[in-house]
């Protein structure tokens, strides 16, 4: 099997009341029009066009559209048009879109989310924060609300993925002295991306 390639497969096919060249079997041809693709590993990615074709269904020998009789043409000119191409075809470009919409569609749910966890903070919240050590992510937690002065408190603990930051969640990591910011503090924090995601635990 090739890795990579081109294939085709017949979209429409009729019947041609035609001799044909090779062997002269009469009424034997049949036209067809073919949708290629592009493939990888088997799998369709792209559809890249249409192509015409006959085979003589007595001789089994192909014939590319230029090679058809010339009284074949316009009927295979009027064949292609109503030839239309799978969305299989396409299923490799259609899963990457579906893939990508996806992960737009988690980010933007993400950015949502935290907006409106930030708006409107409980004690508990966690605000996962980039670290003064490029790369790496670290934790504030929520420990009291009084209007819009939050009292929090910050995690020992680092990670360069962060997705793991929820696993430094325990009492004994973080620092014994709290301090205090405000919502805008926090808010400006965002626009800078030194605040990168607002989580509540137990809460999806």
């Amino acid at each position: 099997m090739k890795l990579f390639g081109h294939r085709s497969s017949r979209l429409l096919s009729a019947a041609a009341a035609t001799r044909c060249e090779a062997c002269g079997a009469p009424a034997a041809l049949h036209l067809s029009v073919l949708g290629r693709y592009v493939h990888a590993f088997g799998l369709p990615l792209v559809a890249v066009g249409k192509t015409a074709a006959g085979q003589c269904l007595a001789c089994r020998r192909e014939f590319r559209a230029p090679e058809l009789p010339a009284p074949l043409q316009p009927t295979l000119a009027a064949l292609a048009p109503r030839a239309k191409e799978p969305l299989w075809h396409s299923a490799g470009a259609l899963l990457a879109g579906l893939v990508a919409l996806g992960i737009w569609g988690g980010g933007v749910w993400q950015h949502y989310r935290s907006e409106t966890l930030l708006h409107h903070p409980h004690v508990g919240d966690l605000y996962h924060i980039r670290s003064e050590a490029p790369g790496y992510y670290t934790l504030l937690k929520v420990e009291e609300v009084h209007g819009n002065s939050l009292r929090l408190r910050q995690n020992n603990y680092e990670t360069d993925i962060e997705a793991e930051l929820p696993q430094l969640d325990q009492p004994k990591n973080y620092a014994a002295e709290p301090f205090d910011l405000t919502q805008l503090d926090l808010q400006i924090m965002q626009v800078q991306h030194e605040l990168v995601a607002v989580e509540r635990p137990g809460k999806k």
